[in-house]
């Protein structure tokens, strides 16, 4: 099971302030935000199928199973 941030621009606009505050404390750690479409993508051109992909106010949630 995976969760991500849904790809909206409320949290594009906090994960840039998130990062912000990252490179003002000189941390060397930085957030991402990848379009669901494509992890989800990704993930079945590796051999996973997605079998549950609901979606939250905030997240996103996707079980992914070995394809047969």
């Amino acid at each position: 099971m995976i969760t991500f941030p849904k790809d909206r621009w409320w949290t594009r606009i906090g994960l840039k302030l998130g990062n912000l505050g990252l490179r003002l404390t000189r941390r060397q750690f930085q957030v991402f935000l990848h379009p669901p479409e494509r992890i989800l993508a990704t993930a079945e051109e590796r051999g996973l199928k997605t079998a549950v992909n609901q979606t939250g106010l905030f997240w996103q949630v996707a079980a992914l199973r070995r394809a047969a």
